[in-house]
């Protein structure tokens, strides 16, 4: 009986440890099925990751490529337009186009018409570039008020012709009539064209004659600190100052006895004297300066 105790306890025993193996078996089999889902899970999270950051680089990237083509060639055509506006107005090969442009830019400003493309090119330019932000509206104020003060300079000298040759007609400067009639004459290089024969008529009759040429004065020196940067009182200082160190300065010269010189020598031993006399003196002068 004891010994059938004893076996039944040791298969008891047996059993017991191998259910308890089986389950440590299961349980590790487990722990690395979930690391190898988290390696894994990891790893394609970590390649979304990377495809999205590709992807978003390619994004800017692309986006940075079409900036740069749009900007190009809008800079192409603001060449081309400037280039055929010049040509037309200076010249009769380009056309019915051509004489199309002229007659515009002619009508509309008269003789500033000339410039009118320039101008132009400019304000295009600083608006299109997106490196003058910081110092596009300086430059472009400067260059409005320099091209306000070329009409006004061009137009006040015959804005007189203009008033008297529309008075003569019965019209006025604002009416449609008067507006053909000044286009007409502007394509014919007389006045300053619609534009600019409204802008003088506005400063003429508000300060005249006299005060319209103050107030170009005024528009160039605008036009020119605002372009520079450079202080009329920062000038104006720096001449005080230079004309301070300017009366500062001494100039020592050594005392210089002139010789006695005879009117009209009496012989030619006496004219030769004078001659080395006035050689010495020369050369001490010259020597004193050194």
């Amino acid at each position: 009986m004891a010994t059938k105790s004893n076996s039944t306890k040791q298969s008891t025993k047996k059993t017991l440890g191998q259910k308890t193996s089986s389950r440590s078996k299961t349980v590790q089999n487990q722990g690395l099925d979930q690391k190898s889902t988290r390696t894994k899970s990891g790893k394609a999270t970590g390649q979304s990751k990377s495809r999205s950051g590709t992807k978003s680089s390619n994004k800017r990237k692309s986006s940075k490529n079409q900036k740069l083509i749009r900007y190009e060639i809008e800079l192409v055509l603001l060449f081309a337009f400037t280039v055929l506006s010049a040509l037309s107005l200076h010249s009769k090969s380009i056309g019915v186009a051509g004489e199309f442009i002229s007659h515009v830019y002619l009508g509309l400003f008269g003789g500033t018409a000339y410039i009118v493309p320039y101008f132009l090119a400019v304000f295009i330019f600083l608006g299109i570039n997106k490196n003058l932000k910081s110092v596009r509206r300086r430059y472009m104020t400067a260059f409005g008020t320099a091209f306000l003060a070329i009409i006004l300079l061009l137009t006040v000298k015959s804005m007189e012709i203009i008033l008297e040759l529309l008075d003569f007609n019965s019209m006025t400067l604002t009416s449609f009539e008067g507006i053909q009639l000044t286009y007409k004459n502007g394509i014919a290089g007389q006045g300053g064209g619609v534009i600019g024969s409204i802008i003088t008529f506005v400063f003429t009759e508000l300060l005249g004659t006299i005060g319209t040429y103050f107030v170009i004065f005024v528009l160039f020196v605008i036009a020119l600190v605002l372009g520079t940067r450079i202080s009329i009182l920062e000038i104006w200082e720096k001449r005080k100052v230079a004309a301070e160190k300017l009366s500062s300065i001494e100039v020592n010269l050594p005392e210089i006895h002139m010789p006695k010189l005879n009117s009209k020598p009496k012989s030619v031993k006496d004219a030769r004297k004078q001659m080395k006399e006035l050689k010495n003196l020369h050369r001490r002068i010259t020597s004193s300066l050194k």
